[in-house]
């Protein structure tokens, strides 16, 4: 009986020790995955994260506790990891070494839920960013690659390729909904450059965008910006030219000079415009200030057609009319009333009236012709500094020409008295400019060249010897 007693407590005692040990184990399983599921929710430092896993890493050493359970456990913790709970798990395991780490989630259990957290991860949230997402997956993947069973990596990226591909036919679908047309609607540039840059952005070497289709419609559109003077829409589409892997020569050369092209295109036609408005002002103006209010579309002309008809008239009557408001101002001792008078119209009017006026306005009020009215500074600097850089850059052409008669108009008008050396000096350079012009013009029997450099120099030229001279020798060439 002793002998049954004492198996009997043996067995007993032996029963107990399996279940402290049981307990313990079980303890040891539960901790293990809740460190899990707190690496797995929230962020941890690395030390942190190295240290919640190298918890797990002991519980799973040890024999007493089966690798079924813990892979169990484990899984559990994982099944509802987010993005960021998988990155948090992949940099741990990253930082424990890869036997560690691959020793881990190498149970069945842990590797189905890995392989269902990165899934899961890989999918687009609604609203974000599908190229961010898919970009995302594919690093995600490649970290876990070493971690992962060869099956399941080959599935996963399966997967991932489908969610790209199915991507990609999305970034493309609207460029090759406009591709599918004859020609692009006029007007629909910014969704075609739009289109163009998506797809670039999502695959630069994507066929789509060495197509002869999409070349043409570029082409296409170029043209109808530059024919409406569209230079936002040419600066565009020029750009989206640019960013083709390899767009044709004559494409690539177009779009170069696209902004240009629908510049001029667009000041010709305000040019045009305000051309119409002078030529119907000059018809029935009675006033200075009729002239007054279409000031804007006489500056824009004086830029733009120097020669034309009506603005030769309009600035004959302005003359008349500013004349006597001149006159009448400095009769009642008001100079500077008569300076701002001039002032209106010196970016319209030829040098000769202005320079006739600036030495009555200088002799009424010799205070302003010893400092320039304060008031009055930063159009005269910048005036100035207009002169001085298109004497530099002397291409003596219409714009250039028309630039310059504002800028020294205006200066003319208010820079002090002291500044007479500085005018005589412009004049001089200005005037030999444009006899070097007509000396050249002559040369090659350029008659009619010879003639506007010529009465170009007449407008700033005192001493007329030289001009006389050459305009005999213009005068002699057959005409």
């Amino acid at each position: 009986m002793s002998r049954r007693l004492g198996l009997g407590v043996a067995a007993g005692t032996a029963m107990l020790v399996a279940l402290v040990v049981t307990l313990t184990m079980q303890e040891r399983q539960r901790d293990a995955e809740e460190r899990m599921s707190a690496l797995l929710a929230a962020p941890l430092d690395a030390p942190a994260a190295i240290a919640a896993l190298d918890a797990v890493d002991a519980t799973l050493a040890e024999r007493a506790l089966t690798s079924l359970a813990l892979d169990q456990a484990l899984a559990r913790a994982l099944a509802g990891a987010d993005a960021g709970g998988v990155d948090r798990l992949l940099a741990g395991l990253e930082a424990l070494g890869a036997e560690r780490g691959h020793r881990l989630v190498a149970g069945p259990a842990v590797t189905a839920a890995l392989e269902v957290a990165l899934d899961r991860a890989g999918n687009v949230a609604p609203g974000s960013d599908p190229s961010a997402g898919v970009e995302s997956a594919a690093r995600r993947l490649a970290r876990a690659s070493p971690y992962l069973p060869a099956a399941v990596r080959q599935r996963l990226a399966t997967g991932l390729e489908r969610q790209r591909a199915e991507w990609l036919d999305a970034v493309a679908r609207p460029l090759r909904d406009h591709l599918g047309t004859e020609s692009p609607a006029r007007g629909s540039w910014a969704t075609l450059v739009e289109a163009v840059q998506a797809v670039r952005d999502a695959d630069p070497l994507h066929p789509l965008l060495t197509d002869r289709r999409l070349h043409r419609h570029l082409d296409a559109a170029l043209e109808a910006a530059t024919d409406d003077g569209d230079v936002a829409a040419a600066r565009a589409i020029a750009r989206a030219v640019g960013d083709l892997p390899s767009p044709p020569t004559e494409l690539a050369a177009r779009a170069n000079v696209a902004a240009q092209v629908a510049a001029e295109r667009a000041e010709a036609r305000r040019t045009e415009a305000a051309v119409q408005a002078v030529e119907a002002l000059v018809a029935g103006a009675s006033s200075l200030d009729a002239y007054r209010a279409a000031r804007d579309a006489l500056v824009v002309v004086a830029l733009g057609a120097p020669r034309t008809p009506a603005l030769a008239r309009a600035r004959f009557e302005i003359g008349q009319f500013l004349g006597a408001a001149v006159a009448a101002a400095l009769h009642a001792r008001q100079p500077r009333a008569a300076r701002a008078a001039i002032l209106e119209f010196a970016a319209v009017l030829d040098a000769e009236p202005l320079l006739a006026w600036r030495r009555q306005l200088v002799d009424a009020d010799p205070d302003y012709s010893a400092v320039a009215d304060p008031a009055h500074a930063p159009r005269i600097t910048a005036a100035a500094k207009a002169v001085n850089r298109l004497l530099a850059r002397p291409t003596l052409d219409a714009r250039w020409r028309a630039e310059l008669a504002q800028a020294f108009g205006e200066y003319v008008v208010l820079a002090p008295g002291d500044a007479d050396g500085a005018i005589e000096t412009v004049r001089g350079a200005v005037a030999t400019l444009h006899e070097d012009r007509a000396e050249a013009a002559i040369g090659s029997g350029d008659r009619a060249t010879a003639l506007e450099a010529l009465a170009e120099s007449r407008r700033y030229v005192r001493d007329r010897t030289r001009a006389m001279a050459l305009e005999q020798r213009a005068a002699a060439l057959s005409r």
